[in-house]
């Protein structure tokens, strides 16, 4: 929270949720508006389409928020920022309550297009666009953001919601870890496209977007390879030889692997030989300190110190 606070102003509290926005909303709002400046007869217009903009994503925002607290889970802070906004939400770990948190956020995108659809067909029938043109304009462009937002979010490209709902459903029949595995490989070909895009068009903003996506999938395929050594359950073959040639990558991640396997050895078998255990885990500590992975041999110094405790 801390370095929320520093790089972002705290706007209000509603319900318990905090909203920040950050410091350079103002910078790219205030270029949004001048490059936009054409749309409108007054620059009034601009300013309130951008906030506009600002106003549906932080529904979005907590409609997740929201949707987590439902479902028994932590949600109280949202950062808006000039590529979108955040909801700091943390559901229980199940994928029904994933589903429910992720999907909430574009459902309000879906609620609020029937209502924005008649207030467009409104703004024909009492001929707007020629009486008032700017406030025509206005609404079709917000009925025309809410639908790209929703379009956007929906691409099953990970960190995107569309992303991770697919992996929330891919959760129910391969587990945790391979569902975010297998959306962080979909979203790198997803950014591959964007990528490509943002060539075509010459799009510096689609290429900052596309960055941005690209810095998390690569984050879920290290966390998805995390919660695979984690997990305690058994794998089948075709997952252990992935996991294989995950470890074959890292000879020092290998060597963790190993020694973990060995201390769960330890551990299963302490209640029937005891005194073989201690000497065991003595065995362990020591070939662990001198294995010249740092963090092994810290936690190894931090178990010798309860070793005594184990006779």
């Amino acid at each position: 929270m801390a370095s929320t606070r520093s790089s972002s102003l705290h706007l209000f509290n509603f319900r318990g949720v905090d909203v920040f926005l950050h410091w350079s909303w103002f910078l790219v709002a205030l270029l949004e508006i001048n490059w936009n400046g054409g749309r409108y007869s007054s620059p009034t217009w601009n300013v309130l389409e951008y906030l506009e903009l600002f106003l549906i994503v932080m529904l979005h925002e907590f409609g997740h928020a929201f949707a987590c607290r439902q479902v028994g889970g932590i949600a109280n802070r949202i950062v808006l920022w000039p590529l979108g906004g955040i909801a700091y939400v943390q559901p229980p770990q199940r994928p029904g309550a994933m589903l429910w948190s992720i999907a909430a956020g574009p459902l309000v995108n879906v609620v609020l297009m029937p209502i924005l659809f008649a207030l467009v067909m409104m703004s024909s029938v009492l001929e707007l666009s020629q009486s008032t043109p700017d406030a025509h304009k206005f609404l079709v462009m917000v009925a025309f953001i809410n639908g790209v937002l929703l379009v956007f979010n929906l691409l099953p490209i990970y960190p995107l919601d569309g992303g991770q709902i697919l992996r929330s459903l891919l959760w129910f029949w391969v587990g945790r870890a391979r569902s975010l595995m297998a959306t962080s490989i979909i979203g790198m070909v997803g950014v591959a496209g964007l990528f490509l895009f943002s060539y075509l068009t010459r799009s510096v903003w689609n290429g900052a977007i596309s960055v941005f996506i690209l810095i998390y999938c690569w984050g879920g395929l290290r966390q998805a390879r995390a919660l695979l050594l984690r997990d305690d359950g058994p794998l089948d073959g075709e997952a252990r030889a992935r996991l294989q040639q995950a470890l074959a990558q890292s000879e020092a991640l290998a060597l963790v692997v190993r020694f973990r396997e060995r201390l769960k050895a330890i551990w299963q078998n302490a209640a029937t030989g005891p005194d073989k255990a201690v000497a065991a885990l003595e065995q362990w500590c020591c070939e662990a300190e001198t294995s010249g992975v740092a963090a092994l041999e810290q936690f190894a110094r931090r178990l010798g110190g309860w070793r005594p405790a184990t006779g």
